[in-house]
């Protein structure tokens, strides 16, 4: 998605340059052909674009509110299922360490990948750790991760497709290693009730493609509970944006960022928020 919307954006949202570069050669090559890119990304998965955005959009909304935190002098930055998050790469100058939590399989993958990019940057470290056995607290303090100091965590991508119960052990171990001061950027599902009835089709062909693909979303939140279940660890929202919201904050980007196919350019997927969080 990230490599796509940089390839064929007149001026993309978000510009992941390294995104490409991780991919395997096959995807490189759809990508960078025009009739491929637009069979796949606008007919084979056309019904998903609204995701397409939200995912650019939640990237954009996460490192905007990260760039501010580094400038604020917060150092060390940590990326809850990492998979192959590109940010070491693309932002050398700032002088934060990166810490990547994720599975040790997507790991060394993703080393393979570094190692054809001119190696792991210095900042940036690999934690390995099997989120269903072990702690992220546990797997941070075997790390060079320092305890003492704020931090900002990035959990993207991740809480709609747990229980509440696995919500729950996950804030709290992210309380653990949080001082005050540290943040916390993540994005979620609404409750489907909230949606239109055009958000609600929409939420409905999503769940049919995530359940045939064996990974169902499980959970959703109105923001009133998200507030509620972050207070429970000691944290008060910054910034909250719903889909609408999104789409206000981020008008001009979209309008600017429509394909240069001339194509209109998708809105964020309807049932998706954004929150940051700051600890006390």
């Amino acid at each position: 998605m990230r490599a796509y919307h940089l390839r064929w954006s007149l001026e993309p949202v978000f510009a992941d340059d390294y995104a490409r570069r991780m991919l395997p050669g096959l995807w490189r090559f759809v990508i960078d052909d025009p009739w491929l890119g637009w069979l796949v990304a606008e007919q084979a998965l056309g019904a998903f674009k609204p995701l397409h955005t939200e995912n650019v959009l939640r990237l954009r909304f996460a490192e905007d509110h990260l760039h501010a935190a580094v400038a604020a002098g917060v150092r060390q930055y940590v990326v809850l299922g990492a998979g192959f998050d590109t940010f070491a790469l693309r932002r050398p100058d700032l002088a934060v360490s990166v810490f990547e939590l994720d599975h040790a399989a997507t790991q060394r993958a993703k080393r393979r990948r570094l190692a054809g990019l001119g190696g792991q940057p210095a900042n940036l470290h690999l934690v390995a750790v099997d989120f269903e056995r072990e702690g992220l607290d546990n797997a941070l303090a075997g790390s060079r991760f320092d305890a003492t100091r704020p931090a900002f965590f990035s959990w993207l991508g991740v809480t709609y497709y747990l229980d509440r119960e696995s919500i729950r052990e996950t804030l709290t171990r992210i309380r653990a290693c949080a001082v005050p001061g540290s943040q916390l950027v993540l994005d979620y599902r609404l409750p489907r009730q909230q949606l239109s009835s055009a958000g609600q089709a929409q939420a409905e062909r999503l769940d049919r493609l995530v359940g045939w693909l064996g990974e169902p979303m499980k959970s959703t939140f109105a923001e009133a509970e998200l507030v509620d279940e972050l207070g429970r660890v000691g944290a008060e929202p910054l910034d909250l944006l719903s889909p609408e919201q999104q789409q206000r904050r981020y008008r001009h980007r979209l309008a600017a960022s429509a394909p240069a196919s001339g194509r209109a350019p998708a809105p964020p997927a309807a049932d998706f928020a954004f929150a940051l969080f700051a600890f006390r």
